[in-house]
């Protein structure tokens, strides 16, 4: 049951779920309601069945500020996660505080401090501060904690395992100061609230959810700890993580963390998370199987081991692979130090510190040895691409032998693919081979009935020593290596992967790439005004960077599609006019070879680009999933059905996300084929922003309508634009979803809206004149006839 209404004017909602609470729930209330803010805020309080009479008290304040409180009052019992989590579903505030029912706040203005702070520092996911441990003297738990001056037990600092912090400043962490221990309690965390994520189920089988939560809405962002004591936390016989005996407890903790550390893997990995310590994490999980084995031998109950290895099979088999090792390492000690040595070396404390300042010396040059090491694995790695860059170059070359690579060495797609099947299947004269670092790729070229090699191999390193073409669509510096076998001999033939409206470079800086190697070379590279002493110079320099830097001044072919990658990239990037080839990209020969179909298209793409700031990524995402009802009510009414398509380098996997969301809406779909061209001629309007997707697409006459809302931010704090957007990208601009889907109508009613304007903007990008069928011929045919 529920009473009265979520409202949604607010900033922030207080969510308390409460059982059992009679004795303690006027005061958590009451400290919710004496907070003063300057902005509106709301109460939610989930009573959940228990036997007493808080829902009655619930009930009763309820209906005494009904533009305060919303009460839960569930039919039957939830468990305190599914609670809890139902009550953060239904808010419709950008920021969540937490509080349970047997906690209370203390600070009147504790709200209105976060919000400020939350406000001040978009960046941060939450906020968190000190809470007052409220215990009875004979707590079974309180020995462990330690109190302060004033005889207090402020939490976290009164925790042994807390990290030091200074007490009067605020504190900066991440997800990984969360491993060891929750530092954050329950009672002063402050959310900018991620409705978008999905609780896995695991999230609701354990008996405490609040250090879960926190690591999911904190992803791989940041959080920070305000100096103030803001709540009281009470440690009653009633709370959800009571135990009878610190045994019980301390087995029961343990299971828990096993379970968190276990599922919080699984959460990031599966969200696309890259920055989490998943190594703290599996050390977290041993540490808590050993502690929990230790703990049942200690008791004499062996049953809780059988059940343990039952419930975390995988993990009890690492440990108990690692318990094997520390017997034999145990068994070399005792021989080299006896039975004895080895118990005073590892048992007896004051043996221990006695030998700890040697040990610690000994770790101290061990971490430097190995930092060194780590260094001196760099300097050979330089040193065998210098000596292969070198000596690949005497090995004679075959003009006829041309390999080929895909992004990082991993890929087999874009341009380069479809150029390299083109030539294997009409080009009979010559050998082309793909060499690749991934399994995965190399196998799947040899099922197509290609020629593939594993890069580091000695059949893929010798093909391409002796490969007079080297073909990439990325970076040369990310695609092939001089340590296995490209060479100063070998020609580059850069085909690029699209018409990106993204500045990629100034003439003296190269833009929007961390590739390592890919900048300019005007130091190594001689330049009409140099003097003779400098060349001398450039030419010594060149011999031992040239190795590792992207040499775009030595391009053999730099396609050119159209004006725009002549002017925009390939005189930004100092390459050689004569290097330029006038002929369109390979991956469109499929789509020209369909061109002709008479296909009735009633597909409306959405295809975006990626951003680097995760939030704004999420946050257009979200708008996407936000304006659903919209776009299905749009797509009902034109019969047509609307694909979304991520950008392959999004942050997260948020695939699971769209799909839970888009479930209900029949006109909806996501397509998660990462070959864009395969499909491009079902779409009737392709819905994108910076990307180059709307140029190929209106080469096709498909158009584009370019849905920017965050155009501002993208030109100044993303990759920045290199042309006139609003005046040179063909198609509408538009802002919101409202006006971006009365554009699709306006695209699916009237079939030649904007369409000569559209042509005419994009032969700028894709001319005509060289964008074909032919495209891949015209490429080879270049190259051959330079070659001979």
């Amino acid at each position: 049951m529920q009473i009265n209404k979520i409202r949604e004017d607010i900033a922030v909602t207080i969510v308390c779920i409460t059982y059992a609470h009679e004795e303690f729930i006027r005061e958590a209330l009451d400290s919710f309601l004496m907070q003063k803010t300057d902005f509106e805020y709301q109460i939610f309080v989930g009573e959940d069945q228990g036997p007493d009479n808080t829902a009655q008290i619930v009930r009763e304040y309820a209906e005494k500020y009904p533009d305060k409180i919303v009460a839960f009052l569930r039919e039957e019992n939830m468990g305190a996660q599914h609670n809890l989590i139902d009550m953060c579903e239904q808010a419709k505030s950008p920021y969540i505080a937490l509080c349970e029912g047997d906690d209370y706040w203390i600070d009147e203005f504790k709200l209105q401090k976060q919000y400020d702070y939350m406000e001040s520092n978009p960046d941060m996911r939450l906020c968190f501060a000190r809470a007052e441990i409220s215990a009875p003297e004979d707590w079974f738990l309180r020995s462990y904690f330690k109190e302060n001056s004033e005889g207090k037990m402020i939490y976290p600092e009164c925790d042994p395992l807390c990290p030091r912090t200074n007490e009067d400043d605020i504190t900066e962490f991440r997800n990984g100061n969360f491993i060891n221990m929750n530092i954050a309690h329950t009672s002063t965390v402050f959310y900018r609230y991620d409705y978008n994520i999905q609780i896995p189920d695991w999230y609701y089988d354990g008996i405490v959810g609040d250090h879960s939560l926190i690591l999911m809405q904190l992803g791989d962002g940041t959080c920070a700890m305000l100096p103030d004591v803001v709540s009281v936390y009470r440690r009653s016989d009633v709370g959800v993580y009571m135990s009878e005996s610190m045994d019980e407890h301390f087995l029961k903790s343990r299971l828990d963390w096993v379970r968190i550390m276990k599922g919080m893997i699984s959460f990031y990995e599966n969200n696309g998370i890259k920055a989490f310590p998943r190594k703290a994490m599996v050390e977290r999980i041993r540490k808590e199987i050993t502690n929990y084995v230790k703990a049942s031998i200690k008791i004499n109950e062996m049953e809780r081991i059988s059940d343990l290895i039952s419930l975390y099979p995988k993990e009890c088999r690492d440990i108990f692979a690692l318990y094997a090792s520390y017997y034999y390492i145990n068994r070399r000690m005792i021989g080299m130090y006896s039975w004895e040595g080895t118990q005073m070396l590892t048992v007896n404390k004051y043996a221990m510190r006695f030998f700890r300042p040697f040990i610690r010396m000994c770790a101290f040059f061990n971490k430097r040895i190995r930092k060194m090491r780590y260094k001196v694995k760099d300097a050979f790695v330089y040193l065998a691409k210098l000596i292969g860059y070198w000596a690949f170059s005497a090995v004679p070359k075959k003009n006829n032998l041309w390999v080929f690579s895909g992004f990082k060495k991993n890929t087999f797609m874009d341009n380069s693919k479809y150029f390299f099947e083109y030539v294997n299947n009409n080009y009979p004269d010559i050998e082309a081979v793909w060499v690749t670092k991934s399994d995965e790729v190399y196998q799947q070229v040899q099922e197509c009935g290609y020629c593939a090699y594993k890069m580091r191999s000695w059949k893929g390193i010798w093909a391409t020593a002796r490969a007079a073409i080297a073909v990439v669509d990325h970076f040369v510096m990310s695609d092939f290596s001089p340590i296995y076998g490209f060479n100063h001999r070998t020609k580059v033939v850069q085909l690029w992967h699209g018409v990106g409206f993204k500045s990629m470079g100034d003439g003296e800086k190269v833009f929007n790439t961390t590739v390592p190697g890919v900048k300019y070379s005007t130091d190594i590279i001689s330049q009409d005004q140099d003097s003779s002493l400098r060349r001398f110079k450039k030419k010594i320099k060149y011999i031992f960077k040239a190795p590792v830097r992207e040499l775009f001044e030595q391009y053999f072919l730099f396609l050119c599609p159209g004006d725009w990658q002549r002017d925009m990239i390939g005189r930004i990037w100092h390459v050689s006019e004569e290097s330029f080839c006038n002929a369109g990209y390979p991956r469109n020969y499929a789509v020209y070879a369909r061109m002709n179909e008479n296909e009735q298209k009633n597909q409306v793409l959405y295809a975006p680009t990626y951003r680097f700031s995760y939030d704004k990524e999420r946050e257009l995402i979200q708008s996407c999933l936000d304006s659903l009802d919209l776009i299905q009510e749009k797509m009902t009414e034109l019969d047509s059905e609307f694909v979304l398509r991520l950008h392959p380098h999004t942050w997260r996997n948020y695939s699971n996300m769209i799909k839970n969301k888009i479930q209900n809406y029949d006109r909806i779909s996501l397509d998660l084929e990462k070959d864009f061209y395969v499909s491009v001629l079902n779409y009737a309007v392709i819905i994108t922003d910076y990307s180059s997707v709307a140029i190929d697409g209106t080469a096709f006459n498909i158009p584009a309508v370019f849905f920017c809302p965050d155009y501002e931010w993208y030109l100044s704090f993303d990759a920045g634009i290199s042309i006139d957007y609003m005046n040179m990208t063909p198609g509408p601009k538009t802002r919101t979803w409202q006006d971006t889907m009365q554009e699709v109508e306006n695209y699916l009613r009237n079939p030649e809206y904007r369409k000569e304007e559209n042509k005419r903007i994009a032969s700028y990008y894709l001319d005509e004149k060289c964008n074909n069928i032919e495209n891949s011929k015209v490429i080879a045919d270049w190259i051959t006839e330079r070659l001979a």
